[in-house]
């Protein structure tokens, strides 16, 4: 009989065990994305990408790749503080499953600076996206995938789109 018990604690055991690991993951991931918004993008200290993203991580925005290492992350990431200085980013609803969260977002700006290659306009931007971010197993972001309506982006921006010359 006690080896009956001692397996039935034993199973009990480890089935909390294992959900409070989950638990622990999820909240460590949770609380890497709010350093990364908070102090990365809101702040604009780029300090924090080293503890945060895996050394080979890689961001895509709309299914192209634009990074694939720290310093692509950081070239990337001055591109939008240079041509948005106030730039702001607000995470709303996010749900984590497993080494993934997936989060909304809205980023707010006001282009007064040099955009890529593009002149400043002095058009304030408002932009919703979404996230996926996949976390190693210690915790580091390994891939960034971020979607957003570019059209839109540039539509505030000031630009537009010619229609085609159809003969």
């Amino acid at each position: 009989m006690n080896r009956k018990y001692f397996f039935v604690l034993l199973i009990f055991f480890l089935h909390f065990s294992c959900k409070e690991d989950s638990i622990l993951l999820e909240t460590q991931h949770e609380d890497s994305l709010n350093k990364l918004i908070e102090i990365g993008w809101n702040q604009k200290d780029l300090t924090i990408v080293d503890s945060i993203f895996a050394t080979n991580a890689t961001r895509t925005v709309n299914n192209v790749k634009i990074a694939g290492n720290h310093a692509e992350l950081l070239a990337m990431m001055n591109i939008y503080f240079t041509g948005f200085p106030d730039l702001n980013l607000v995470k709303h609803s996010s749900l984590n499953k497993n080494n993934q969260t997936f989060f909304q977002w809205t980023i707010t700006g006001t282009n007064t600076g040099v955009y890529g290659e593009k002149k400043a306009t002095g058009k304030k931007v408002k932009i919703r996206g979404f996230t996926r971010v996949i976390f190693n197993d210690v915790g580091k972001i390994v891939q960034e995938d971020i979607y957003y309506n570019e059209l839109e982006f540039l539509q505030q921006l000031g630009y537009t789109l010619i229609p085609p010359i159809v003969e």
